[in-house]
């Protein structure tokens, strides 16, 4: 016998799958289950107010204002319907690629969003940027009406795009890149020319070039590269000001003009490039180029006060079609004769001249595609071959730097040799030229003094009438005179005490010998270093005269030494108590060889004296 847990196993499993099957049905068919998806709208229902006169239409968008109203402003209302099944719980958004100039959004009698004044014209446009309008869940019923209320100004690029709505988690990415591509990419590409322009102008401020005469001259290639990229920021930068502020069309005539100048200068930069300055073909064509420049913004107030919007037109053409000539036939010649930076920037122009050539077609004989310019793109093309170039280059001078900088290192450290060996040679000679000048002044101060007094010897010892004494103090004077110029070989520069303690050393026992008391008033002396060894010999001669007097003809019975600092220098005095000498009369011989040495050392001496004094004061600087 089978238990019976076996026997139900069948209809149990068969029951279960049946179960899970309808579930699973229930589901995919629950409203709560299906996934709404955006919807693109084009139909709409019209309703434009121009000049007092209403009429209404259906059209399919892109709905283009001045395609409809050539040269003249009023208002348009656009219904739009689309319908929701089932309602949704998350919030839904409304993508609107260009509306303008001014708009209103309304969804079911609720107006979402407003941007400008409908009310006056030629203020504000918002056309230019794509829109996003959050939607709340509650808004929406099944069948529902969106109307869009736009301010259209005459000649401004009026009208209103497909939108696409649907859950914000779909509409809100397709927003975001389009955003992406056309705002933040667009300002990318204003920021990069802003940059580029001013590395170009300093390059063209620092980087001077050299004329053929051989004057310095800043280069205009560089600053034709810097205009051209600063002038289309400025356009770029114009295009994005929503709320302008001038009245328009004035302001308008602002991005044109940057914008024809920035094609100008870019035209006479690859002139400037190619090396044709010169040509006189060339030379008319750039004047026919800055005349279109002058004339593409003065048209745009005639298209919008004259209505003369075929001469804009006509205008706009003429400058796309001269660039592309020019754009092609500089091409051309590159590909044949130009370096490699010259094909690039050839390149570069060209792919402009195309983009321009079809932003023209889109913005003035097709304006429902507005969305799709394709200049802003392509000038980065020309921005960056600008990087490029500036950047090889300065690569390229770097390394030419770099070269000089070691051969001039080089031919720096030559000379450096070459100098320090002719030092060398020159400290030789000189160190050679002060011994024969030192052993030149010893030999003429042991003329001087120790062979005059020797001289001076020996004719008394010839003479009967000279005795022994006097023979002895001449010899004595003699070896006084010796052993001082000895000292003063080895005397320290400066040294005005070291100086003084010699001579007290040398000649103070003859002055006991003579019945001299010496006063010694010397104070601690500064060094002063100008005061050489040949100044310290003039020095030391100078004291030893006025010494070598007092011993001989002074008669004196006292000597006092005084040596203090006066200001920056020194106060040297020696005074006596001696019988003195008239100092009226002529100098004699001794005084005036002291007054010599002085001299030569920068010094000053003073003579004082009558019977009972005499001072002589030597006053170094």
């Amino acid at each position: 016998m089978r238990p019976v847990f076996g026997r139900q196993r069948g209809p149990q499993v068969c029951l279960t799958c049946l179960a899970l099957l309808w579930c699973g049905l229930l589901c995919a068919l629950s409203p709560a289950a299906a996934q709404a998806q955006p919807q693109w709208l084009s139909q709409a229902q019209s309703s434009d107010l121009v000049q007092g006169r209403e009429g209404q239409r259906q059209l399919v968008l892109p709905f283009a204002w001045d395609d409809e109203h050539a040269d003249q402003q009023g208002f348009a209302t656009l219904d739009l319907r689309f319908a929701v099944d089932p309602l949704p719980q998350e919030p839904w958004g409304i993508f609107i690629p260009w509306v303008g100039n001014a708009y209103e959004v309304w969804l079911n009698g609720v107006l979402l969003q407003r941007h400008g004044d409908m009310l006056h014209f030629n203020g504000a446009s918002y056309s230019r940027i794509p829109r996003y309008v959050a939607v709340s869940p509650d808004l929406l019923i099944e069948n529902n009406r969106l109307r869009l209320r736009l301010r259209a100004d005459a000649s401004r690029q009026a009208g209103m795009s497909p939108l696409l709505v649907g859950p914000q988690s779909q509409v809100l990415p397709v927003f975001e890149r389009a955003y992406l591509q056309q705002v933040t990419f667009t300002c990318l590409v204003a920021v990069l020319g802003l940059l580029v322009g001013v590395f170009a102008l300093v390059l063209w401020w620092v980087h001077p070039g050299v004329a053929p005469g051989g004057a310095v001259q800043r280069r205009p290639v560089y600053l034709l590269a810097a205009l051209a990229e600063l002038f289309w920021s400025l356009a770029l930068a114009c295009v994005f000001v929503e709320e302008i502020p001038v009245a328009w069309p004035w302001w308008g005539m602002l991005p044109v003009a940057a914008a024809a100048a920035s094609a100008c200068c870019m035209v006479l930069f690859c002139i400037r490039v190619a090396g044709w300055a010169g040509q006189p073909g060339l030379r008319y064509f750039s004047a026919w180029l800055v005349f279109l420049a002058c004339a593409a913004p003065l048209s745009l107030p005639m298209a919008v006060g004259a209505s003369l919007h075929g001469v804009q037109v006509a205008v706009y053409t003429l400058a796309v079609l001269s660039h592309l000539g020019f754009a092609l036939y500089f091409g051309w010649k590159s590909l044949g004769l130009g370096a490699r930076a010259q094909r690039l920037i050839a390149l570069a122009v060209l792919i402009n001249a195309l983009a321009g050539l079809h932003d023209l077609y889109v913005c003035r004989f097709d304006p429902s595609c507005l969305g799709s310019t394709w200049l802003r793109y392509a000038a980065l093309l020309f921005g960056l071959t600008l990087v490029l170039i500036f950047l090889a280059h300065f690569l390229r001078v770097t390394a030419q730097a770099q070269e000089m900088e070691i051969a001039l290192t080089r031919r720096v450290a030559q000379k450096e040799s070459e100098l320090n060996a002719s030092y060398a040679r020159l400290e030789t000679l000189a160190r050679a030229q002060e011994r024969t000048e030192e052993r030149g002044r010893i030999l003429r101060d042991m003329h001087d003094g120790v062979g005059a007094h020797l001289s001076v010897a020996m004719r008394q010892l010839e003479s009967e009438e000279v005795s022994r004494a006097d023979v002895l103090d001449t010899l004595r004077e003699s070896m006084d005179r010796l052993k001082l110029s000895i000292d003063a070989l080895n005397l320290p520069h400066g040294d005005v005490t070291a100086l003084l303690a010699n001579i007290r050393y040398r000649l103070e026992p003859r002055l006991v010998a003579s019945g001299i008391a010496l006063q010694w008033q010397v104070q601690r002396l500064p060094l002063l270093a100008r005061l050489d060894n040949r100044a310290l010999v003039h020095l030391q001669f100078m004291v030893y005269e006025a010494l070598s007097n007092v011993l001989q003809h002074a008669q004196a019975q006292q000597l006092r030494i005084e040596a203090c600092t006066q200001g920056a220098g020194i106060a040297l005095r020696l005074v006596d108590d001696g019988r003195g000498f008239n100092s009226d009369l002529p100098v004699r011989k001794g005084l005036m060889s002291m007054r010599d040495r002085a001299h030569a050392i920068g010094a000053d001496v003073f003579f004082r004296s009558r019977p009972g004094l005499t001072e002589v004061e030597i006053l170094i600087h």
